[in-house]
C-alpha cells in the first residue's frame, strides 16, 4: 500500500504530493513523520492506493504515525485542496492554517492529572509494606479512609517517594484524569425572546433554503436573535455551525449569550487563549462534544 503524503515545508518546489510506503494502519488525514532530502520532516497523509506510477524500489517507508487517528477530517482535506486550486496557495500552507499550531506539532498536549486508589485491602497493603516504612504505612491508611485521592495531594501530605513507592509495588494504582483547560466564561442566564413578525420571516427564508444571505439591520434590532435561532434549527437537525465575530472584543458577550443558549455546546476560537486552551477547546471541536 501506499501513501500519497504533503510534507509540511514552506517551498513551492516541494509543492506537491510524494509516495511513501504506507505502514499498517496508515489512515487519509494522520499527521506522519517521513524522509525527505536526508532529514525527517513532518508530512499529512492525503491518499492511499495499491500501486504507485514511482519506481518502487525508490520509494521510502514512512517513518512514523503522530497519531492513532486522523487528526484531519475529510471534509477539511477537500476545504484545504479547494484553498489551495483557487486561491493559489501551497497545500501544506493550506493545513497549516487548518490546524492549531499546538495541533499540529504536539507542541501543546493534553492536561493531565491523576488519581490514586488503593488496589488490595489494608491488611494486605501493610504485610506487603511491612512496617518499618510508616510512611509509605501512612499513603495506604490515608487511601483506606479515603477511597481515592489526588496524587499531588498524596505527594503534598507524605512525600513523594512514599508515595512513588506504594504504586511502584503494585499496592497503588495511579490513573491518568483529562482536564479540560476552558477560556473563563461568565455565567448569565439570557431570557428567550419571542420573534419578531420580521426576524420569524429571516429565520424562515434562510432555513428553508440553500443559498447565502445578507441580514440587514442596525445595532440593535436583532440581528443575533436570528443568528441563534437558525443555529438552534441546525443543531435540531444534528448539524454544527460556526458564528464569526467581527472583533476579539465582542467576544465575552457573544459567549455569554450562546453559552446561555447552547449551555455546554460552545467552543471559542481567537488569539487570545493560550495554547493550551487553544488545544483543547479545538479537542472539544473535533470530537464533536461542541456543536
Amino acid at each position: 500500500m501506499y501513501a500519497q503524503v504533503v510534507v509540511d515545508i514552506q517551498n513551492d518546489a516541494v509543492d506537491r504530493v510524494f509516495d511513501y510506503l504506507a505502514l499498517n494502519n496508515t489512515k487519509i488525514g494522520m499527521r506522519v513523520l517521513v524522509p525527505f532530502a536526508g532529514r525527517t520532516v513532518l508530512g499529512y497523509v492525503l491518499g492511499l492506493s495499491e500501486s504507485s506510477n514511482f519506481d518502487a524500489s525508490k520509494i521510502k517507508p514512512i517513518k512514523q504515525h503522530l497519531d492513532e487517528e486522523p487528526k484531519i477530517k475529510p471534509e477539511i482535506l477537500e476545504l484545504c485542496k479547494f484553498m489551495s486550486k483557487h486561491f493559489f496557495l501551497r497545500l501544506s500552507d493550506c493545513i497549516r492554517l487548518a490546524l492549531p499550531s499546538c495541533v499540529r506539532l504536539d507542541s501543546e498536549r493534553a492536561q493531565l492529572n491523576y488519581t490514586c486508589t488503593l488496589i488490595f485491602d489494608i491488611e494486605t497493603a501493610i504485610n506487603m509494606i511491612g512496617k518499618r516504612a510508616k510512611s509509605q504505612l501512612s499513603v495506604v491508611a490515608f487511601l483506606s479512609e479515603q477511597g481515592e485521592a489526588n496524587y499531588l495531594k498524596l505527594v503534598e501530605l507524605f512525600g513523594r517517594s512514599s508515595v512513588n513507592a506504594v504504586i511502584e509495588k503494585g499496592i497503588v494504582s495511579k490513573t491518568a484524569i483529562r482536564i479540560m483547560r476552558k477560556p473563563e466564561i461568565e455565567q448569565t442566564h439570557a431570557e428567550r425572546h419571542i420573534l419578531t413578525k420580521a426576524q420569524d420571516n429571516a429565520v424562515k427564508q434562510i432555513c428553508n433554503n440553500n443559498s447565502t444571505f445578507l441580514l440587514h439591520g442596525v445595532t440593535g434590532s436583532g440581528k443575533t436573535e436570528i443568528y441563534m435561532s437558525v443555529i438552534e434549527k441546525a443543531l435540531s437537525e444534528n448539524k454544527t455551525a460556526i458564528m464569526l465575530v467581527p472583533e476579539i472584543s465582542l467576544t465575552p458577550q457573544m459567549m455569554n449569550r450562546f453559552n446561555s443558549r447552547f449551555p455546554g455546546m460552545v467552543a471559542v476560537l481567537h488569539s487570545g487563549l493560550s495554547e493550551g486552551e487553544r488545544f483543547d477547546e479545538w479537542e472539544r471541536i473535533f470530537s464533536g462534544e461542541a456543536q
